[in-house]
């Protein structure tokens, strides 16, 4: 296997886990199990390993450099980084022709 496919292998399994543990938490809130013992035990339990993969997630993410590929408010495109980085062109005078 390449590492590639290991990888968003690992990414699949972190977020099943992740998912499953939310749906836990949702059916307990949901089914009224949250005044028992036993839902209280299981929605702290979930909420810990959602914890747990969220963060193993979000690590793994940052590793592979997913996170950068995603747009965000303060990051600017490659393209306008390459333009900022390019000398800045000669600036002539709209009267004057070269």
């Amino acid at each position: 296997m390449n590492s590639n496919r290991e990888s968003l292998l690992l990414a699949g399994t972190e977020a099943l886990v992740l998912l499953s543990c939310l749906g836990a938490i949702i059916w307990t809130v949901a089914s009224g199990m949250i005044f028992d013992i036993d839902g209280l035990l299981l929605l702290m339990i979930s909420l810990a390993l959602s914890a747990v993969f969220a963060f193993t997630l979000i690590l793994h993410a940052k590793s592979e450099g997913w996170l950068e590929k995603l747009p965000a408010p303060g990051r600017k495109k490659a393209a306008t980084e390459a333009e900022s980085k390019a000398p800045p062109a000669e600036k002539v005078p709209v009267g004057d022709a070269k």
